[in-house]
Protein backbone atom coordinates (compact mmCIF):
# COMPACT_ATOMS: atom_id res chain seq x y z
CA UNK A 1 0.00 0.00 0.00
CA UNK A 2 1.39 2.82 -1.01
CA UNK A 3 1.38 5.91 1.80
CA UNK A 4 0.65 8.92 0.36
CA UNK A 5 0.37 12.42 2.43
CA UNK A 6 -3.22 13.16 -0.15
CA UNK A 7 -5.90 11.59 -0.26
CA UNK A 8 -6.20 8.59 -3.32
CA UNK A 9 -8.83 10.86 -5.00
CA UNK A 10 -6.29 13.83 -5.02
CA UNK A 11 -3.18 11.09 -5.16
CA UNK A 12 -4.74 9.84 -8.79
CA UNK A 13 -5.71 13.18 -9.85
CA UNK A 14 -1.73 14.55 -9.08
CA UNK A 15 -0.46 11.21 -10.66
CA UNK A 16 -2.37 11.54 -13.90
CA UNK A 17 -1.04 15.29 -14.44
CA UNK A 18 2.82 14.99 -14.67
CA UNK A 19 3.98 18.07 -16.29
CA UNK A 20 3.20 18.31 -20.42
CA UNK A 21 0.23 21.39 -20.95
CA UNK A 22 -2.81 19.79 -22.74
CA UNK A 23 -3.90 21.54 -25.65
CA UNK A 24 -6.34 24.29 -23.85
CA UNK A 25 -4.10 24.95 -21.47
CA UNK A 26 -1.10 25.73 -23.44
CA UNK A 27 -4.26 28.54 -25.33
CA UNK A 28 -4.46 29.45 -21.84
CA UNK A 29 -0.65 30.27 -21.38
CA UNK A 30 -0.35 31.46 -25.02
CA UNK A 31 -3.33 34.56 -24.02
CA UNK A 32 -1.78 35.40 -20.85
CA UNK A 33 1.75 35.60 -22.50
CA UNK A 34 0.59 37.85 -25.49
CA UNK A 35 -0.98 40.09 -23.00
CA UNK A 36 2.03 39.99 -20.10
CA UNK A 37 5.02 40.04 -22.53
CA UNK A 38 3.38 41.56 -25.82
CA UNK A 39 6.02 42.05 -28.70
CA UNK A 40 7.02 45.69 -29.11
CA UNK A 41 6.79 46.31 -25.52
CA UNK A 42 9.48 47.69 -23.37
CA UNK A 43 11.78 44.51 -23.97
CA UNK A 44 12.16 43.90 -27.84
CA UNK A 45 11.61 40.06 -27.48
CA UNK A 46 7.86 38.76 -26.94
CA UNK A 47 7.00 36.91 -24.90
CA UNK A 48 5.68 34.22 -27.94
CA UNK A 49 9.39 34.75 -29.75
CA UNK A 50 10.64 33.76 -26.05
CA UNK A 51 9.23 30.31 -25.92
CA UNK A 52 7.36 30.87 -22.61
CA UNK A 53 5.00 28.40 -23.55
CA UNK A 54 7.09 25.74 -24.09
CA UNK A 55 9.34 26.93 -20.91
CA UNK A 56 6.51 27.21 -18.99
CA UNK A 57 5.96 23.18 -19.78
CA UNK A 58 9.34 22.59 -18.84
CA UNK A 59 9.08 24.24 -15.76
CA UNK A 60 5.82 22.70 -15.04
CA UNK A 61 7.59 19.03 -15.12
CA UNK A 62 10.03 19.78 -12.29
CA UNK A 63 7.97 20.84 -10.09
CA UNK A 64 6.82 18.85 -6.82
CA UNK A 65 3.32 17.64 -7.96
CA UNK A 66 0.83 19.47 -5.83
CA UNK A 67 2.68 22.80 -7.08
CA UNK A 68 2.04 21.33 -10.60
CA UNK A 69 -1.49 21.06 -9.68
CA UNK A 70 -1.59 24.49 -7.75
CA UNK A 71 -0.25 26.26 -11.27
CA UNK A 72 -3.11 24.17 -13.28
CA UNK A 73 -5.57 25.70 -11.25
CA UNK A 74 -4.47 29.11 -11.91
CA UNK A 75 -4.50 28.52 -15.39
CA UNK A 76 -8.06 27.20 -14.99
CA UNK A 77 -9.14 30.30 -12.59
CA UNK A 78 -7.99 32.72 -15.56
CA UNK A 79 -9.59 30.95 -18.04
CA UNK A 80 -13.14 31.57 -16.11
CA UNK A 81 -12.57 34.77 -14.49
CA UNK A 82 -14.17 36.58 -17.47
CA UNK A 83 -17.70 34.79 -16.83
CA UNK A 84 -16.86 34.79 -12.44
CA UNK A 85 -16.19 37.94 -12.96
CA UNK A 86 -19.14 39.18 -14.90
CA UNK A 87 -17.42 40.33 -16.84
CA UNK A 88 -17.70 38.12 -20.37
CA UNK A 89 -19.36 34.40 -20.91
CA UNK A 90 -16.43 33.10 -22.96
CA UNK A 91 -13.46 32.07 -21.53
CA UNK A 92 -10.32 34.29 -21.37
CA UNK A 93 -8.24 32.65 -23.95
CA UNK A 94 -11.26 33.14 -26.98
CA UNK A 95 -11.46 37.49 -25.70
CA UNK A 96 -10.05 39.80 -28.25
CA UNK A 97 -6.14 41.30 -26.85
CA UNK A 98 -7.58 44.21 -25.14
CA UNK A 99 -10.31 42.14 -23.65
CA UNK A 100 -7.41 40.10 -21.74
CA UNK A 101 -5.42 42.91 -20.85
CA UNK A 102 -8.91 44.08 -18.73
CA UNK A 103 -9.23 40.65 -17.19
CA UNK A 104 -6.11 40.76 -16.08
CA UNK A 105 -6.06 44.02 -14.65
CA UNK A 106 -8.71 42.99 -12.90
CA UNK A 107 -7.24 40.17 -11.50
CA UNK A 108 -4.41 41.99 -10.55
CA UNK A 109 -6.47 44.98 -8.73
CA UNK A 110 -8.82 42.22 -7.15
CA UNK A 111 -10.29 43.51 -3.84
CA UNK A 112 -9.97 39.85 -2.71
CA UNK A 113 -6.32 38.87 -1.57
CA UNK A 114 -6.07 35.03 -3.36
CA UNK A 115 -7.09 36.55 -6.75
CA UNK A 116 -4.67 39.01 -6.37
CA UNK A 117 -1.73 36.37 -5.30
CA UNK A 118 -3.11 33.53 -7.87
CA UNK A 119 -2.62 36.33 -10.50
CA UNK A 120 0.53 37.06 -9.00
CA UNK A 121 1.86 33.45 -9.11
CA UNK A 122 0.79 32.81 -12.70
CA UNK A 123 2.81 36.27 -13.57
CA UNK A 124 5.77 35.77 -12.01
CA UNK A 125 6.02 31.82 -13.58
CA UNK A 126 5.45 33.76 -17.36
CA UNK A 127 8.16 35.99 -16.23
CA UNK A 128 10.42 33.55 -14.99
CA UNK A 129 9.78 31.26 -18.17
CA UNK A 130 10.41 34.84 -20.22
CA UNK A 131 13.98 35.72 -18.70
CA UNK A 132 15.80 32.15 -19.41
CA UNK A 133 15.06 32.81 -23.15
CA UNK A 134 19.03 34.11 -24.14
CA UNK A 135 17.54 36.53 -26.48
CA UNK A 136 15.68 38.48 -24.15
CA UNK A 137 19.06 38.46 -21.73
CA UNK A 138 21.01 40.07 -25.09
CA UNK A 139 18.39 42.51 -25.52
CA UNK A 140 19.10 43.65 -22.01
CA UNK A 141 22.73 44.02 -22.15
CA UNK A 142 23.31 40.95 -19.78
CA UNK A 143 25.54 38.38 -20.19
CA UNK A 144 26.55 35.63 -17.91
CA UNK A 145 30.29 36.37 -16.26
CA UNK A 146 31.58 32.97 -15.04
CA UNK A 147 34.52 35.15 -13.49
CA UNK A 148 32.79 37.72 -11.08
CA UNK A 149 36.01 38.75 -9.63
CA UNK A 150 38.82 38.74 -11.96
CA UNK A 151 39.13 42.50 -13.34
CA UNK A 152 39.14 42.81 -16.96
CA UNK A 153 42.43 44.34 -18.18
CA UNK A 154 42.10 47.15 -20.46
CA UNK A 155 44.49 47.43 -23.70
Amino acid sequence: MQNHPFSPLLSAALSKWKGALDRHEKQIVTACTEVLLPAGGAIAVSGLDAKVVETFEQLLANVPPMTRMLLRAMLQFVERSPWAYGYSPRPFSRLDLSQRHKVLERLMNSRFYLVRTAFLGLRTVLTVAYFRDENVMQALGATPNLDPFTQEKTP
